[in-house]
């Protein structure tokens, strides 16, 4: 998964591109209108996903720092 990258209604871009990246990092999930899935939405459409993807996902928390390797 690249910068700018969207994943769709039910997270279908992520789970196409992210097998191969080391770390996910979601962002803008909460908050905008335009987005209707939450944390949980997402955490519940990739549960059943593989299992490289689950587990680079990173949830970040607003404000915190924090390092990233990437």
């Amino acid at each position: 998964m690249h910068h700018g990258d969207n994943l769709d209604d039910a997270g279908r871009a992520l789970p196409a591109r992210a097998p191969a990246q080391r770390t996910v990092l979601p962002v803008h999930y909460e908050g905008w209108q335009h987005f209707r899935e939450n944390r949980e939405d997402i955490e519940r459409e990739l549960a059943a996903g593989p299992r490289a993807l689950r587990e680079s996902l990173r949830w970040l928390t607003a404000g915190d720092p924090a390092d990233v390797a990437v």
